[in-house]
């Protein structure tokens, strides 16, 4: 009997593009992809978020701003973000991948 192969979730293939990218192309921030802002992971209160600013292979650096000042960092493993994060830290991977081939490109000329 043929073993069926499981099929991934919306979200693990998400993950799994993003991590491909990041293989190829190393860990990011919001700063390398010129982010017009950084993706939500959430919102705590009134006045409080929590926002993606690096991303690496396996998890995110999330920094804690309260008002517009960051007080506290955190790590965050892919798969505790949800699927609009990640959706929206695909596109900036994919950003990162343009920006990488089109520096690579440059610097074998």
């Amino acid at each position: 009997m043929a073993k069926t192969k499981k099929r991934l979730t919306k979200k693990e293939r998400l993950i799994n593009r993003i991590r491909e990218i990041i293989k190829q192309d190393g860990a990011f921030s919001m700063a390398d992809v010129e982010a017009q802002s950084s993706p939500v992971h959430k919102t705590i209160g009134k006045n409080t978020s929590a926002l993606v600013e690096r991303c690496r292979l396996n998890d995110v650096d999330i920094q804690i701003y309260v008002h517009e000042t960051a007080t506290e960092e955190d790590e965050v493993e892919y798969k505790d973000l949800d699927i609009d994060t990640l959706e929206e830290i695909l596109i900036l991977a994919e950003d990162w991948s343009a920006i990488s081939y089109k520096t690579m490109k440059r610097a074998s000329n």
